[in-house]
This record gives C-alpha cells, structure tokens and sequence, in this order.
C-alpha cells in the first residue's frame, strides 16, 4: 500500500556496533565451523506474518523484553530533567544480536536483564517480532533491517552467519574499515534502509579502528486514524519544568480508550489500521513522572481491552477533549550508564562467533542514541540513530464540552506501541516545549 509521506508517521531507529582494535598481537580465537566463503555480499530476504502466535513461554518472554525496555526509559527519565526519546525494540534487537557474537557472561548478562532463559529464546521472539511488526496490513509503512560487517581479517562461524539470516535477516559482510570508502558503504545502506531520511551517520575517523559493526534500522510510517483538525489547533501556554512557553495545541473529541490511576492518567490514540498507538500519560500534578513510571506497568501499552485490570485502575472507551501541543524534540545520549544501572555487563573478553581476533583484548561497550521525534495534526516523525562504539584495552469534529478533559499542558509521557505485543517502538518525555 502506497502511503503519502507528507501525512504519515515516520520513524527511522538505528544501532551500530563499532569494535576498535589497537593492538598489534594475533592472538586467535578458535571457534567452530569457520566460514570459508563470507567476502560475498549476500541479500537475505526478509520474511513478514499478516500475525503472530506465541507459545505461553514466549508470551512471557515478550512481556520481559518489553519491561525491559520499559525500565530503560524509567532510568532515562529519572536521570535526565529535559525531553527524552528513546527506542527499546531498536536497543533490545541491539543487545540481542550482540550476545550471539560475544561471550557468554555476555550472552548471559543480557537474558538476566530481559528475563529470558537463553540467547536462543530471544533469538526466537525477536524473529517472530520481526516478521510481525513490519507487516503491511497494519496500514503502517514500517521496516526492519539488521546488517553485520566485519574487518577482512575475522571470520565469523557459519553458526554465527546462520543465525542472523534466520533469525534477524541481516547480510554478514567483510568490509576493510581502513578505506576512505569503509564509510561510505556503511552510509549508503543507512541511506537505503531509511528511505534517505538518514543519508550520512559514520565518518572514516569514526570507524577506521574498527574491526566488527552491527546496525539495525527500524522505519515507520503512519498517520492518526482519525487526523486533528487544523481549524482548532490554537496557541496555548505548556507549564514545563524549567519554563512556561507558548505553543500550538491541537485539539479534537473522539471516542478514545482513557484509563485513570491514582497516579494519572492516559489515553490510547490509534494510528490507521488500530495496530499501533500512541499512548499519552498525564501524570497526576501531585506526582512526578518517576513515581508515575514506577506504578505503569508494561503490559499497559498492549491493546487496553484485552486487559485485565487492577482495582486502582479506572478504564472506559468514551469521549475524550484532547489536547496535545505540537512538538519537534530531539535528544543524544550515550546509555551505558543506564543499561549497566540495569544489570547488564557491557564488557565482553571477545566475540566467540568470530575467528582471527585478538584474544588477549578486552571490549567495552559504548552506546549513543540520538532521536527525533515530530508530531503534528496529521501524525508524527521521528529519526533515531544509536552507536555501540566498542572500546578495546587490554480527529474532524470540535471539541465537545459533554466529555473527558485531557489537557497535555504540563510534562507527560508517551509511546509509540504496538497494540497486540506491547513491543514499544519509542518511548518519550515531554518535559519543557
């Protein structure tokens, strides 16, 4: 289905993995079943489901992967006082390719974090998300793309290779990042994933020491299923946390899902085809947006009514005034700090997957996100890049006055959810306009 970008939400998410070396010693790693004919650049073909069925322990391991992230942007908003964006599914797919590559206190340290048995069981439901999430009868256009690339000098195993063709459909690709060109190359499959939203995001001097980059790149695109009126968007003044400002509210009345907690409450806004939300939580004025965070669970963000709910918790799907300032936030942040807050060890002694590296180098982990988000009457945009730098040492009608009052005029929350999964696309704060 053809969708007109100018009315349509966009979203583009990336993750790299850059590995330096700086050592001179070749001390290998031996792994099993090298892969003698990796210099082809192979195009896997992604694989999608119009829906997805998961076991009762996949179920579980979902909910995990979503409070996962969930808890990520919790400690993002707790340490940061301005906006935030972020992008658990992008991050989440991050980590769980990674630890098929690294070792296993690694592998280890990132199932502990996602509540997950094994690597495998994760490789399993990202597989099945994958397939799900870009699906086009959601009358989203949304994509998902993983690539590897690897120093001439490493091979990675033919078990390595197998998994991220089945599992994350990603291309494994030798690349020698000392070439002027190393970066355009990377740049290039940037720009094709991202539909050239995202034309340039690596630079010679940036990889030049690398020896192992992974990417993923998450595209979407849709619009409200019901647009705001542009004839009733006004100036309005936001209460933030630093200043007050001037700003266009838009406004509509529509039939909405509303939920109300002690804490706050929140509105489910669908996007065309109701496979994705955009939910908006309005902490209550005597309470902040951390001790809001702490009682939101992550099962909240998956379709309201299939839900059972607690006693604390109102629920209703009834008319709703809403009142949502227009906004164009952007944010940068490296989020090592947050994921080792987390429990996560973001050092690895070496990749297990790959042959020829130096054995006697220890990793460490470096993460930069970097996300914009834009929403307006007719949908929202948004671009995300996030680096893993690996360090080596040793509606139409007016608003009706008969209906819930849900004025976005002082910090909130959001995200972009799908509505069967819960899977959370990005998760932002709006705390200052």
């Amino acid at each position: 289905m053809k969708i007109n970008n100018n009315i349509m939400t966009g979203l583009i998410l990336l993750a790299i993995i850059l590995s330096a070396c700086t050592d001179s010693v070749q001390n290998e790693l031996t792994a099993p079943e090298q892969s003698q004919h990796n210099t082809q650049l192979s195009v896997v073909e992604a694989k999608t489901s119009p829906d997805i069925e998961l076991e009762t322990n996949e179920v579980d391991a979902n909910l995990s992967f979503n409070k996962f992230g969930l808890r990520f942007f919790d400690i993002v908003c707790k340490q940061m006082n301005g906006n935030v964006a972020v992008s658990p599914v992008s991050t989440g797919f991050l980590l769980t390719m990674m630890a098929n590559a690294c070792d296993d206190d690694y592998a280890k340290s990132v199932c502990n974090a996602m509540g997950c048995d094994n690597v495998s069981s994760l490789n399993t439901l990202c597989n099945k998300l994958m397939m799900y999430l870009p699906d086009e009868s959601h009358l989203c256009d949304m994509s998902i793309a993983n690539s590897i690339w690897h120093a001439p000098y490493l091979s990675p195993t033919n078990n390595f290779i197998r998994q991220m063709n089945e599992k994350y459909y990603a291309d494994v690709h030798p690349l020698d990042f000392d070439l002027l060109q190393a970066a355009d190359t990377i740049n290039l499959w940037v720009d094709t994933k991202t539909r050239g939203l995202i034309n340039e995001l690596v630079t010679y001097r940036m990889i030049r020491e690398s020896e192992f980059i992974a990417l993923n790149a998450l595209y979407f695109n849709g619009g409200w299923q019901n647009r705001f009126n542009k004839d009733y968007t006004h100036k309005a003044t936001f209460f933030g946390t630093d200043k007050q400002s001037e700003v266009d509210f838009m406004n509509m009345s529509d039939e909405l899902t509303y939920c109300k907690s002690d804490l706050g409450e929140w509105v489910y806004l669908p996007y065309a085809g109701n496979s994705y939300n955009l939910v908006i939580a309005l902490p209550d004025k005597k309470s902040s947006i951390n001790e809001f965070l702490q009682s939101f669970e992550a099962s909240y963000l998956s379709s309201a009514n299939s839900l059972t709910w607690p006693d604390n918790i109102t629920v209703d799907i009834t008319q709703v005034g809403l009142s949502l300032p227009k906004f164009s936030i952007s944010t940068e942040l490296f989020c090592e700090d947050y994921f080792k807050e987390m429990g996560l060890n973001l050092k690895t002694q070496g990749f297990k997957e790959l042959v020829g590296q130096n054995g006697e180098l220890n990793r460490e982990f470096r993460i930069l996100n970097k996300t914009i988000v834009n929403i307006d009457e007719e949908g929202s945009s948004a671009a995300s890049a996030s680096v893993n730098i690996t360090i080596t040492s040793g509606g139409e009608n007016n608003p009706a006055a008969n209906c819930v009052d849900f004025k976005l005029d002082r910090p909130f929350i959001y995200f972009v959810c799908n509505s069967k999964t819960g899977s959370i696309i990005i998760a932002g704060k709006v705390a200052n306009l």
